[in-house]
């Protein structure tokens, strides 16, 4: 695919691509109007071969939840979900990466709270589903898990109708970099903001973190790869800053890890 990148940057005027259904990857193979991900949805067997490369590019990786990376328990576990009932993190486009599962048997059963992935129905369909739930979902859609009342909040519903608490976090793990175009993205967060609690809920996104200057090639590839793959790019601290902050969010930290090439980036509703 890299070869037809020139002539469609020729066919617009070497803009940055923006159309995630007509990109290099569309003019490529001609497919107009078509993202990837539909036609992974089309062709159940490349799919699986998507969903394996995932796997691979994980392979041998740390968990954001393991020592030395995102703290957790800290952030999310404790102030969080109080029973079986509550939400404790929702993966937003997970995939087969199958990090859910192996998050639930690293928590054990002393900590509380759902584990939910919300994928395309191909992927729902062959999840295994081993320690988490898994829903149809659509990022492009409010999101429906609201969660429930707690029983201290409860008695403030039946009282004063208090808002019902939402999940501690919603998760986006390399979905804003499918998305160049940050009216995408804004549309994609503004999804999940009617769902979270205010002092409560926060929002976790996992991507590279490109430097502002002076970026290593093996950053830079994976934006290029990114680019021509899905119209997509991936984005600078200042960036984030930026998007998050025109959608009403406040960064609370960033996590790196010296074995991954990923932050976890936390932040909350202003």
């Amino acid at each position: 695919m890299g070869w037809k990148v020139p002539s469609f940057l020729d066919s617009i005027s070497h803009r940055n691509p923006a159309d995630i259904d007509n990109g290099p990857f569309q003019h490529a193979y001609n497919m107009p109007n078509k993202s990837l991900y539909t036609y992974f949805g089309e062709n159940a067997a490349m799919g699986q071969r998507f969903g394996g490369m995932i796997q691979m590019y994980n392979a041998g990786k740390p968990f954001f939840w393991e020592e030395g990376w995102y703290p957790i328990k800290e952030r999310l576990i404790d102030g969080g979900p109080k029973s079986d009932d509550d939400v404790l993190l929702i993966d937003i486009g997970g995939g087969d990466a199958g990090d859910l599962g192996v998050l639930r048997k690293a928590l054990g059963p002393e900590v509380k709270g759902r584990l939910i992935l919300q994928e395309l129905k191909h992927i729902v369909d062959r999840s295994e589903q081993d320690g988490f739930e898994a829903q149809v979902g659509n990022w492009y859609e409010e999101q429906p898990v609201k969660g429930r009342p707690t029983m201290s909040s409860l008695k403030k519903v039946l009282a004063d109708h208090a808002m019902l608490v939402g999940a501690r976090a919603y998760m986006l793990q390399h979905i804003l970099h499918d998305f160049s175009s940050d009216d995408e993205c804004r549309r994609i967060l503004k999804n999940i903001v009617p769902a979270m609690t205010p002092g409560y809920s926060k929002l976790l996104i996992k991507e590279l973190l490109i430097p502002d200057r002076n970026a290593p090639w093996a950053l830079t590839s994976l934006d290029v790869n990114v680019m021509q793959s899905l119209s997509g790019q991936e984005r600078t601290e200042t960036q984030f800053r930026n998007l998050l902050e025109s959608v009403g969010f406040k960064i609370e930290g960033m996590w790196s890890h010296k074995d991954a090439i990923d932050v976890v980036i936390e932040a909350t509703l202003v």
